[in-house]
């Protein structure tokens, strides 16, 4: 008896093979926006940190009643890749970052704020307990979690309290606030 080899694949094993290609492109593709959202969200720490860190150094005195995002630019304190050709301060994810005069329990230019405008949710959460010591107020659209000048002090929030207003907030600006 002759036996006859088939030559090529049956359709059962050309569904299974497209199967496992689809569960390991899935998995890639999970691995790779969780690869992504972390490093946006260093980018938008150290950016965050580079304009503390900018102001500090251009305000040797607590006296920012002239600062502003343009003064900021111009004195090449901010990183340029944050500086659009518009000349303004750009986040990760393509919103625009504020820097103005503040008054924090005392004369006006006594503080200064950093606002964040349309954080998406996901860069929320690190970027509010990112902020640290340095930050006296931190405004989550229209919500108060931290503010250090107000009697009783709201000190740092734990993470929950952050989590859930950043859920909450989908886009919404956030505005740091320092002295």
């Amino acid at each position: 008896m002759k036996h006859t080899f088939q030559r090529g694949v049956t359709l059962v094993e050309l569904l299974l093979g497209l199967a496992v290609i689809a569960v390991v492109l899935g998995i890639v593709m999970l691995l790779w926006d969780h690869t992504n959202a972390d490093a946006s969200a260093y980018k938008t720490r150290t950016g965050f940190d580079a304009i503390l860190t900018g102001v500090k150094a251009l305000y040797l005195q607590p006296q920012y009643a002239n600062i502003t995002t343009t003064a900021m630019i111009a004195s090449n304190k901010i990183p340029q890749s944050m500086v659009s050709n518009a000349n303004e301060i750009v986040a990760p994810w393509g919103a625009q970052i504020h820097i103005s005069p503040s008054a924090l329990g005392g004369p006006a230019g006594s503080a200064f704020d950093i606002t964040f405008d349309a954080v998406p949710a996901a860069q929320c959460s690190p970027l509010v307990q990112h902020g640290g010591p340095q930050v006296m107020r931190v405004v989550i659209g229209t919500t108060i979690v931290k503010d250090m000048s107000a009697d009783p002090a709201i000190p740092d929030p734990p993470p929950d309290t952050v989590v859930q207003t950043c859920l909450g907030s989908g886009g919404q600006a956030i505005v740091f606030t320092s002295t």
